[in-house]
């Protein structure tokens, strides 16, 4: 299983990105907060990267019951869903994949709620093709 789901869009990062947030949105996630991990780079070391977003996408309802369950799975929250613009007019998308995550901790009661997780980001994600 894959730490990561991939999607890859036509488009650059700023025409990409809000497409994101309003289909996480649409699936109950929030966006809790924004990296331009591009803009970091180049204030804090000097480099020139390629833009490259990391958004904190959240679902309430999931991330309560995984916590109360389990208060150390806050650790992976929010989840981490990745832009990074290509040379070639595509944004590729990764977002963090809960199933994985969950399936690490070792707990059978909260194999659901990755399943669950990961069927709302990808249901999302699918939807900007």
């Amino acid at each position: 299983m894959d730490f990561a789901l991939t999607f890859q869009v036509e488009g650059t990062l700023s025409e990409v990105e809000p497409k994101v947030t309003a289909a996480l949105m649409d699936n109950g996630f929030g966006v809790l907060t924004r990296i331009d991990v591009r803009e970091t780079l180049r204030n804090k070391i000097g480099v020139e990267t390629s833009p490259y977003v990391i958004l904190g996408a959240c679902n309430p309802r999931l991330a309560h019951q995984a916590l109360e369950n389990q208060p150390a799975l806050g650790v992976f929250l929010p989840c981490s869903v990745c832009l990074k613009e290509e040379p070639e007019g595509i944004v590729t998308i990764w977002a963090l994949n809960p199933e994985t995550v969950i399936a690490q901790t070792g707990s059978k009661e909260l194999v659901e709620h990755g399943q669950y997780a990961r069927e709302f980001i990808e249901s999302a994600l699918k939807k900007l093709k």
